[in-house]
């Protein structure tokens, strides 16, 4: 039979292959929580590439566009700022030859 001390020791045993046991599945899912986090972060920097491509430079490509079609068109401002001042003469032209037909009207 066993005594007090072949119990201690079975006991014992039995503790440390519990902790060795346990530590050892503490360790696979440390390695597996690990891996997952890493998997996770793979999938993440993966999905905001494929967005950056799909979206984010899309869009760039169609304000570049814009742009092109933009400067394509442009008038510069020292033109716009002739074509003001031809302007601003015709309608003075035209509101003096008024004047002169309103006044040749009224002398017939």
């Amino acid at each position: 039979m066993l005594d007090k001390n072949d119990l201690q020791a079975i006991a014992e045993l039995m503790d440390t292959k519990i902790v060795a046991a346990i530590a050892a599945s503490e360790e696979r899912t440390a390695k597996r929580i690990e891996e997952a986090s890493r998997q996770a972060v793979r999938d993440a920097v993966s999905q905001a590439v494929a967005y950056s491509e799909s979206t984010v430079e899309r869009k760039l490509d169609v304000i570049k566009e814009g742009l092109d079609l933009a400067l394509e068109t442009h008038i510069p401002v020292e033109r716009i700022e002739r074509i003001e001042e031809d302007a601003a003469t015709l309608k003075s032209l035209v509101h003096h030859y008024a004047e002169e037909v309103e006044q040749l009207k009224k002398a017939q």
